[in-house]
C-alpha cells in the first residue's frame, strides 16, 4: 500500500491480541465482528464501518492528520467519539493497548474510542453481550450455562450461526485449576466458530491473550480424540499453526467449565 498504514482490509477475528489494559470483553466483542465480516467474504460491514474517514465504497482510509471519529452507540444512540493515533507504549517502546497482529490500526483505534468513552485505559472490566451491543447495536442476551438445557443451547446457537443472524462470546466463572485445563477464572472468550460433524459438536473459542495454552479435552496435542476424520472436518492442521489461545472444545466440557454465553442477535430478526 505505498508505505500508508493499512486502517481495516480483510479483518478477521483471528488477529486481535490483548496487552495490558484489562478489556478482554471488549476485544472479543471485536473479534467475533470482524469474523462476522470474514464469514462475510467481507462484502457485510459490521464493526470496519465504524470508523471514519472512508473512501467512496465505505472503506476506512489512513488520515495523515492522525484523527479518527469511530461510530459508537452510547445510551440507545449513535455518538461519534473522536480519537487520534497516539498509542500507550511502556518504557522499552512496546504496545500496551491492543493491537492486530497483522499491522492494521482498527483495534487499536476502535479500543481507543471505546475506552475513551468508559472513562480511559483504566478500564474496570464489562460484559462482552453490553460491549457488542454498544460496538454494533445487535440485541444482548446472557445465558447462564448451568441453569440452561444443553441441547436446547446448541439447537440456539447453531442454527443462529449457521444463518449469520447471531454473535456469541462466552466468560468464564472462577477455575480451580487454571493451569491444569488452560483456561483463566473470570475471563471473557469469542466464539469464532461452530461446527457439527457426526455426533460431535464443537466450538472454536478464542482467548484474546493469544498465549495461554488450553489442556482440556480436544487440545492440539489430544492425539486420542483428534482422530484424522476429525482433523480433516475441523481444520486441524490450519488451528494447528495458528495463535495458541485458539482452540476447539466440545459443548460439554463448554457448558461444564463456563459459566456464561452471551448471545447478540440481529436486531434485523424483529
Amino acid at each position: 500500500m505505498n508505505g500508508i498504514p493499512d486502517v481495516a482490509t480483510n479483518i478477521t477475528g483471528y488477529e486481535i491480541h490483548q496487552k495490558k489494559v484489562g478489556d478482554c470483553s471488549v476485544l472479543c466483542s471485536l473479534a467475533v465482528a470482524a469474523h462476522h465480516e470474514f464469514k462475510h467474504n467481507h462484502q457485510v460491514r459490521l464493526i470496519s464501518n465504524k470508523i471514519f474517514p472512508q473512501d467512496a465504497n465505505g472503506n476506512p482510509i489512513y488520515n495523515p492528520a492522525g484523527k479518527y471519529i469511530v461510530k459508537l452507540n452510547l445510551n440507545g444512540s449513535s455518538r461519534a467519539v473522536e480519537v487520534d493515533d497516539y498509542l500507550p507504549v511502556d518504557s522499552y517502546g512496546n504496545l500496551m493497548c491492543a493491537y492486530s497482529n497483522r499491522s492494521k490500526l482498527w483495534v487499536s483505534i476502535i479500543e481507543k474510542a471505546y475506552l475513551k468513552a468508559h472513562g480511559g485505559y483504566d478500564f474496570p472490566g464489562s460484559n462482552s453481550s453490553r460491549d457488542l451491543y454498544t460496538l454494533t447495536g445487535w440485541l444482548p442476551e446472557t445465558i447462564k450455562l448451568k441453569e440452561y438445557d444443553r441441547n436446547r443451547l446448541w439447537e440456539r446457537i447453531f442454527n443462529g450461526y449457521k444463518n449469520r443472524d447471531c454473535l456469541i462470546t462466552c466468560g468464564t466463572g472462577p477455575i480451580e485449576n487454571e493451569d491444569a485445563i488452560g483456561l483463566v477464572s473470570g475471563h471473557a472468550y469469542a466464539i469464532l466458530e461452530i461446527i457439527e460433524f457426526k455426533g460431535d459438536r464443537m466450538l472454536m473459542v478464542k482467548n484474546p491473550w493469544g498465549h495461554k495454552c488450553y489442556k482440556g479435552k480436544f487440545h492440539v496435542d489430544d492425539n486420542q480424540n483428534w482422530t484424522p476424520e476429525r482433523k480433516r472436518a475441523f481444520g486441524y492442521d490450519q488451528l494447528k499453526q495458528s495463535d495458541k489461545g485458539i482452540f476447539w472444545i466440545d459443548i460439554d466440557t463448554f457448558c461444564s467449565i463456563y459459566e456464561n454465553i452471551y448471545i447478540n442477535w440481529n436486531p434485523q430478526l424483529l
